[in-house]
């Protein structure tokens, strides 16, 4: 099957069979595009309209053979071959060409044409192969050769090949992406991630340990005397959930939280302090009556032997994971003061100076929606 052919199947995700065969898996043709994130091209490359334009804006000037990007930046983009000579591969009767790298290894994934559209229309034609004979005469593709930009590779008509047309060993400018992949830039993107960052300071994940933090509701602070309601919420017996909320400085920079008695990660307010602790706050489901954590409920029977449903409270355990340095010190982040807020036009609202010094006396703040332990 031809490449048109082949290219239509995967565009419209069909399989095909050869006459006789009655299942889509006897098929040569997959039914559409599997291709590695290897491979995918993560960096755009400039629309080129002509070579004209080609010559003014993306070339360095000098004679045919010497020129190249001209763009410092776009340079580790793309590369420019300049007349590079051709090598025709073996047992292929003089029809098969590449370009080999210095390793004679053959060059492939160059910039066709159709990779970048000039008003999402019109090909960049800046970027078509232009063939030259050994003795500089232009030779055109209607001359009996084609390019695969993919493969690089290129190929003559059997009655036009090099040899019988007396062209010489041919020589070709042509564009080759050489920018990063996905995979490299989702490295990329993962190296940033792996860090710690704040305006002032980037900490590096191999600098830091990790230390676990044990602590009951016990030995945390109540905020509040009495339980308050949670509207909308309802606990096994169909009663009101009530909750009250925890509060505790953990030594160190926390970004986990679990509730130890259920084993299950939960999402806590935090807010990091200037001087390296964690102010943690849990809320957590408690007996209206007696103000304790709900642990969980205990099933049981009557002397009758029906099933009963009791509540089971006491103080609830926590681990909070923190970051320390490998030194065992805390790390220490300088506050960021945010200086406004968006109002519906979008515009920065100014705050007093007054609101400026409390924010600054006060401590850099994650806001996350916290759930109730319960």
């Amino acid at each position: 099957m031809n490449r048109e052919i082949d290219a239509y199947m995967h565009k419209f995700s069909r399989a095909i069979t050869a006459d006789g065969q009655i299942f889509t898996d006897q098929t040569t043709v997959k039914s559409g595009h599997n291709i590695s994130y290897v491979e995918v091209r993560a960096e755009e490359v400039p629309v080129c309209d002509s070579i004209t334009e080609r010559d003014a804006n993306l070339l360095t000037s000098g004679i045919p053979g010497t020129r190249s990007v001209k763009d410092v930046e776009l340079q580790k983009i793309i590369k420019f071959y300049d007349r590079a000579p051709l090598t025709c591969l073996t047992n292929t009767n003089g029809e098969a060409w590449v370009l080999l790298d210095e390793n004679n290894v053959p060059i492939k994934g160059f910039i066709d044409p159709t990779d970048r559209l000039v008003d999402g229309r019109r090909l960049s034609d800046g970027y078509k192969v232009v063939m030259y004979a050994e003795n500089g005469r232009k030779i055109s593709p209607h001359q009996g050769w084609s390019f695969e930009a993919y493969s690089g590779l290129f190929k003559f008509d059997s009655n036009k090949t090099p040899e019988k047309m007396g062209w010489g060993r041919p020589r070709v400018e042509v564009f080759r992406y050489i920018g990063k992949s996905v995979k490299e830039k989702f490295g990329d993107i993962t190296q940033l991630i792996e860090c710690v960052y704040n305006s002032a300071v980037a900490i590096s994940k191999a600098a830091l340990v990790v230390q676990p933090f044990d602590i009951s509701t016990e030995k945390m602070i109540q905020l509040y005397e009495k339980p308050y309601m949670i509207p909308g919420t309802f606990d096994k017996f169909g009663k009101q959930v009530y909750a009250n909320s925890f509060q505790y400085n953990i030594p160190g920079y926390v970004f986990e939280a679990i509730a130890l008695d259920k084993d299950e990660t939960i999402v806590a307010e935090c807010q990091h302090l200037e001087n390296g602790d964690s102010k943690v706050t849990v809320e957590v489901a408690v007996d209206p009556e007696s103000g304790l954590p709900i642990i969980g409920y205990e099933q049981t029977t009557d002397k009758n032997g029906f099933p009963l449903l009791s509540l089971n409270v006491g103080h609830l355990n926590f681990r909070f994971s923190t970051f320390m340095t490998e030194g065992g010190e805390k790390i220490k982040i300088k506050p960021v003061i945010t200086l406004g807020q968006n109002n519906t036009n979008n515009a920065a609202t100014p705050i007093s100076k007054e609101e400026r010094e409390k924010l600054e006396s006060t401590q850099f703040r994650v806001n996350f929606k916290p759930n109730i332990v319960g």
